[in-house]
């Protein structure tokens, strides 16, 4: 199943949306979770 945002799509960062898991940022900068997450080789 693929996931499709119904709202504020532009701005979340999908980078598998066939993937069964998602992570929420809260108040953290999306930009520095992916930076994060790129050095832990998760992506």
């Amino acid at each position: 199943m693929k996931f499709i945002p119904l709202f504020y799509g532009h701005e979340l960062l999908i980078i598998n949306p066939e993937a069964p898991i998602s992570v929420v940022t809260l108040w953290s900068l999306k930009e520095t979770v992916l930076k994060k997450l790129k050095r832990l080789v998760l992506i």
